[in-house]
C-alpha cells in the first residue's frame, strides 16, 4: 500500500506515510478493515430472519457475550429497528413459511402426480 502511494505521488523518500497517504486518498489499512468489518456487521443484520448468520447475530445479541470477531462487531452496532427485507406488505395475502416448504420442495412421500 505504501509502494502504491508512493507512486501515485511524486514524493520524496523521506516524506512522511501518514501525510503521504492523506495526499494519495488512501486510508490506512487498520481504518479501511475496520469499515469493511463493521459494512458486513450492518448488513448481516439486515439478512432475511432465517439466514444462519442472521440467526448467529440473533443469538449474540441475546446472551451479549463477544465470544468472536463476529460477535464483537455485532455488539458494537447501535441499536437499530430490525426490518425483514422480504416480507409481504400487510395488504396482500401470503402463505406462512411452512406451507411455503411444502409446496417448493420435494414430493415429500407423494407420487410424481399430486406432488404436481
Amino acid at each position: 500500500m505504501y509502494n502504491c502511494a508512493r507512486a501515485i505521488l511524486p514524493a520524496y523518500r523521506t516524506t512522511p506515510m501518514p501525510a503521504l497517504l492523506k495526499e494519495a486518498g488512501i486510508l490506512p489499512a487498520e481504518i479501511e478493515l475496520d469499515k469493511l468489518s463493521q459494512t458486513f456487521a450492518a448488513r448481516t443484520s439486515r439478512l432475511d430472519p432465517q439466514y444462519p448468520l442472521h440467526l448467529q447475530s440473533v443469538t449474540v445479541c441475546k446472551t451479549r457475550q463477544p465470544t468472536s470477531r463476529f460477535a464483537c462487531q455485532i455488539l458494537a452496532l447501535p441499536l437499530a429497528e430490525q426490518v425483514n427485507p422480504i416480507k409481504w406488505p400487510p395488504w396482500e395475502p401470503h402463505e406462512d413459511r411452512k406451507l411455503a416448504e411444502s409446496r417448493i420442495y420435494g414430493p415429500l412421500g407423494r407420487d410424481k402426480e399430486s406432488a404436481a
